[in-house]
C-alpha cells in the first residue's frame, strides 16, 4: 500500500479507537450514576419498608394484646360456663333419678289404691286423670333435659371454637414474626450484596480521572 494511503488507515483508525475509548468512558460515567442512583433508592426504601415493617409490627402487637384480653376475658368466661354445665349435668341426672322414682312411686300408688277389686271405678277414672297429668308433666321434663342437653353440647362447642380460634391466632402470630424476620434477613443481604458489587465494580474517581488523563 502507498504510504499516504496507510497513514490515513492509521489515522482513520486512532480516531475510531479514540471514539471508542470515549464511548467507553461515557457509558462508565452512565454506570456509575445508575449504580449511585440504585443504591440511594435501595436506601431509601429500605428505611420505608423497614419503617412500614415496624409499624405492621406495633399494629399486629396490639391487636394480638387485645387478642389476649378478649381470650382472658373467654377464659373466665368458659370456667364459669364449665362450672354451670358441671352443675347442669348433676341437675340432669337428679331429674331423671327423681323421673324414674315417681315411675316407681305410680306403680305403687296404683297397686295400693286401685286394689285388684272393680268396684273402684271412682277410684280408677282419678288415677287414670292424674297419671295422665303426671304423663304430660314427665314429657314437659323431658323435654327440659333434652334442651339443657343440647345448652351443654352447644356450649362445649363454643369453648372447643374459642380455644382453636385462639390457637390460630398464636400461631399467626408466630408466622407474622418469623416472615418479619426473614424479610428483614434477606433486605439485609441484598443491600450488602449491593454495596459489595458497587465497592468491587464501580470505578473510583480517582480512576476516572486517571483513565481521562490517559
Amino acid at each position: 500500500l502507498p504510504f499516504n494511503m496507510t497513514s490515513h488507515l492509521i489515522t482513520d483508525l486512532q480516531k475510531k479507537v479514540t471514539a471508542l475509548q470515549k464511548e467507553n468512558q461515557s457509558f462508565r460515567k452512565r454506570k456509575e450514576i445508575t449504580l449511585e442512583n440504585h443504591e440511594s433508592f435501595w436506601e431509601e426504601n429500605r428505611d420505608m419498608i423497614s419503617a412500614f415493617q415496624d409499624k405492621s409490627k406495633d399494629s399486629w402487637k396490639k391487636n394480638m394484646i387485645l387478642w389476649e384480653k378478649n381470650m382472658t376475658f373467654w377464659n373466665n368466661v368458659n370456667i364459669l360456663l364449665k362450672d354451670e354445665m358441671e352443675i347442669w349435668g348433676k341437675e340432669l341426672v337428679q331429674w331423671k333419678a327423681e323421673l324414674d322414682l315417681w315411675k316407681k312411686e305410680l306403680d305403687l300408688w296404683e297397686e295400693d289404691f286401685l286394689g285388684n277389686t272393680e268396684e273402684n271405678t271412682t277410684n280408677r277414672a282419678s288415677w287414670k286423670d292424674h297419671k295422665v297429668l303426671w304423663k304430660k308433666d314427665k314429657v314437659f321434663w323431658d323435654e327440659e333435659m333434652a334442651i339443657s342437653s343440647s345448652k351443654l353440647i352447644l356450649w362445649e362447642e363454643s369453648i372447643a371454637f374459642k380455644e382453636n380460634d385462639w390457637k390460630i391466632q398464636k400461631e399467626k402470630e408466630k408466622i407474622f414474626l418469623l416472615k418479619n424476620v426473614c424479610s428483614r434477613c434477606r433486605w439485609d443481604y441484598t443491600n450488602s450484596v449491593e454495596l459489595l458489587f458497587h465497592s468491587t465494580h464501580l470505578p473510583r474517581s480517582r480512576d476516572l480521572a486517571h483513565r481521562k488523563a490517559i
